[in-house]
């Protein structure tokens, strides 16, 4: 997880910032600044609220990767546009 561009590592519900990289057991790095390197040369940077989770593959033994953010703030009522024609 990404928090005050600080990289931390969420382990047994215990969190420490990460000061070295982090290979998962899916050949995923994860570096000290927030990059996550994927075994087929993707890498993305994490920002502030964004974190990589592991998740059970749904096919296989492995596991697998997500990179998510926090969700997004809901819309105030009254804001949504109405299309011409409709009530």
């Amino acid at each position: 997880m990404m928090k005050d561009d600080k990289m931390y590592i969420v382990k047994n519900n215990e969190s420490a910032i990460l000061d070295k990289n982090y290979k998962l057991p899916n050949g995923v790095f994860v570096t000290a600044d927030g990059s996550v390197n994927y075994p087929g040369g993707k890498t993305v940077k994490l920002k502030n609220g964004q974190f990589i989770e592991l998740t059970p593959a749904t096919s296989s033994s492995t596991s697998a990767t997500k990179t998510t953010s926090k969700p997004a703030a809901k819309k105030t009522p009254g804001t949504t546009k109405k299309k011409p024609g409709n009530p």
